[in-house]
């Protein structure tokens, strides 16, 4: 049995910013029905064909084989076993059975299965295929164009199987079956080249897709009012937006939203989500009566209401100008509550204004306060209808009942209440201000990596007490001036109080990345004199700085080129660092040699008188490993060899006897202790 298929889901998500949510109209979202989401069982027979040739029909020629002729077809789990050309492995694990083709036709029908399917049923209808062919061997043949087909009718657009070889491609789509109960389920090649058309076949399927959910007909209610949704079905349910809503995991939430807008349902059956939407329209209607007044007895004032409606009336009450108006003036005999209604259609909108008539008025500022620096308080007057306050000192809105004030002194505020005109009265409150303690955590820092840092704290006025919030990566919770270590980057916040009142700072402590000193040269050893060329590979620095080991002054190059004078062992260090000053080093020692050169003399006299007696080559000594030189005669045969460090000079003899005058043949072999191999040959002549 091969293990389950591989599922490709394409899920559409949809971001709601709120000011559009509610537009009507404007969102459909359609359920979308795929092998992942399908809710019946496969109805295709050996779908996966591992149960080979079987359990379907086809046109071509079965192979057991050899697919090297057109019009053929096999069933195997590895393609290149029925034809070298191919490659190709089975579509879910590598290790199963497919259906390789080469088509090798005119273009038409591969596969065919008769199944039966339910009426007025949704299925989801696919297969994966591959081109098999190996492109390098033939990149210029044909690639086959497959349909999916219910009888006899396409059903998906057309797949054209141009991938790379081992490129497993999926062909799907969705069929309702309307009146049928029996169909004939086909698999078509539209490619009418003869020439490529390799192609496999895996893992064909045929399956009902899951019941879509109904979230209820649209409804309509008036504005301000609440609507009961209805999804029908059991299971899981998922309600968007989130606005306006209840509850979001049940069938039947309570929405109230202001304006009209569009609820989504997901419905999750087991297996199978689905989806949908319903629409809430809402009739906009606003009745608002005002402000409820407070005035002195014998005063009048207009009433000033919001109203969205078609139509509107006062309710008729003595002392009412005009109750058709919209804004008629009031003249109050005493405490009385006035009814606007408004009217769209079949909406109906009240609201109560309540006017409240004093005898006389007394004025409240409200109870003196404490509070600290920088904290706002808020005012809170009452008795009148109207509101006026001195001084104009850190005050948001003088004209307001409950305004805020933020003094940084201690202040008095006084109040003077109106109700009306001639109707007033003033109250004075004393707001006493605490500076509280003031410190400062100063300006984010970091460390380098693997180190610490001190936070360095300021204080500027005493503290009672104080706090970090979260202490890890501190040494000294208790300090107010801890080292930090961390890794990462993390947030350390203090909180401090002084006479009730407190503050809180906060610093970033960072640890920079680790700084990784390392170099290679080009060349890694020379001969003196020579340039050297630095590449640096260090990681996580800024700036770098060079020291060469000749006695020449540092280099601050990011990749300096260096000219070494003299021989020797160099220890060139490379300092890395970064904007911390965190350091790392990198040492190389790079060898400069002398230049090694051999001179041969051409001829030389071995008489005994002391003046080129011996034949030698001319070479500076310190420069080689070793040298061996050979002498020949005309004959070819090696008479002489010697080698340096250790050996002596040829001095015209062999086989213990003097050499006769002539020419000999010599051969110079070397190793130079810059490690390169050193050769010369040539001609000497020996005279008496």
């Amino acid at each position: 049995m091969k293990s389950s298929k591989k599922e490709h889901i394409n899920a559409g998500y949809i971001a709601f910013l709120f000011c559009c949510l509610f537009l009507a109209g404007q969102f459909n979202l359609q359920a979308q029905c795929n092998f992942a989401s399908a809710a019946g069982s496969n109805l295709v027979g050996n779908a996966d064909f591992e149960l080979g040739n079987s359990g379907f029909s086809s046109p071509l020629s079965f192979q057991t084989s050899d697919l090297s002729n057109g019009g053929t077809y096999a069933v195997t789990n590895q393609a290149n076993l029925v034809n070298s050309m191919y490659s190709s492995t089975d579509h879910t694990s590598g290790s199963g059975k497919f259906m390789v083709v080469n088509f090798g036709s005119t273009g038409g029908l591969i596969w065919t299965q008769t199944l039966a399917v339910t009426p007025n049923t949704d299925y989801v209808v696919g297969a994966w295929f591959k081109n098999v062919l190996i492109k390098s061997l033939h990149p210029n043949l044909t690639a086959a164009r497959i349909r999916i087909r219910i009888d006899g009718t396409s059903i998906t657009p057309e797949l054209q199987l141009t991938d790379t070889p081992d490129v497993w491609r999926n062909l799907e789509a969705n069929w309702n079956s309307g009146s049928k109960t029996s169909v004939s389920l086909e698999l078509f090649n539209a490619e009418g080249d003869l020439n490529g058309n390799d192609f496999g076949i895996d893992d064909i399927y045929m399956k009902a897709c899951c019941a879509k959910v109904n979230a209820g007909i649209d409804q309509e209610i008036c504005q301000g009012d609440s609507a009961i949704l209805q999804a029908d079905g059991s299971g899981t349910f998922l309600w968007s937006p989130v606005f306006y809503i209840n509850n979001l995991n049940v069938s039947n939430p309570v929405v109230r939203p202001p304006v009209t807008a569009r609820y989504y349902v997901t419905r999750t059956q087991g297996s199978c989500t689905t989806k949908d939407t319903v629409e809430i329209r809402v009739t906009p209607i606003q009745v608002d009566a005002g402000t409820a007044p407070v005035i002195c007895i014998g005063d009048s004032f207009q009433l000033n209401p919001t109203v969205k409606a078609s139509s509107f009336g006062w309710q008729n009450v003595p002392g009412l100008s005009d109750s058709s108006l919209l804004k008629p003036w009031f003249k109050p005999s005493g405490n009385t509550a006035l009814v606007l209604t408004g009217k769209v259609g079949t909406c109906t909108k009240t609201d109560t204004l309540f006017v409240s008539v004093l005898s006389s008025i007394v004025a409240k500022a409200g109870n003196d306060t404490f509070t600290c620096l920088g904290t706002p308080v808020k005012l809170n007057a009452s008795g009148g209808s109207s509101y006026q306050w001195w001084p104009n000192y850190k005050i948001d809105n003088i004209n307001s009942r409950t305004p805020l004030v933020n003094p940084d002194k201690d202040t008095f505020y006084v109040v003077k209440v109106e109700m009306g005109a001639g109707c007033s009265a003033y109250d004075t409150l004393n707001i006493l201000v605490s500076k509280g303690p003031e410190l400062d955590l100063g300006r984010d820092r970091g460390h380098c990596f693997d180190g610490a840092v001190i936070i360095n704290t300021t204080l500027n006025s005493p503290i009672d007490s104080f706090t970090w919030d979260d202490a890890n990566g501190l040494n000294d919770a208790s300090n107010l001036r801890p080292f930090a270590a961390i890794k990462g980057k993390k947030q350390f916040a203090i909180t401090a109080w002084w006479l009730g009142c407190k503050m809180r700072d906060s610093v970033l402590i960072y640890e920079m990345p680790k700084v990784t000193a390392a170099f290679i040269t080009s060349p890694q050893s020379a001969v003196a004199p020579a340039w050297v060329q630095f590449v640096n590979k260090s990681t996580n620095a800024t700036r770098f700085s060079w020291e060469f080991g000749d006695g020449s002054f540092p280099s601050t190059e990011t990749n300096p080129r260096h000219y070494f004078q003299d021989t020797g062992n160099f220890i060139v260090r490379l300092f890395a660092l970064d904007s911390l000053e965190c350091a790392d080093r990198a040492t190389v020692t790079i060898p400069l040699s002398l230049a090694p050169y051999v001179e041969m003399p051409t001829s030389f006299t071995p008489n005994g008188d002391g003046l080129n007696d011996v034949f030698k080559p001319a070479f500076n000594q310190e420069a080689f490993e070793w040298l061996t030189l050979r002498i020949y005669n005309s004959w070819g045969e090696e008479i002489f060899s010697t080698q340096y460090p250790g050996g002596t000079w040829w001095n015209g003899y062999a086989n213990d006897g003097p050499c006769m005058t002539g020419t000999y043949w010599y051969t110079v072999e070397a190793l130079g202790k810059n490690q390169a191999p050193f050769n010369r040959k040539g001609t000497v002549y020996l005279l008496k």
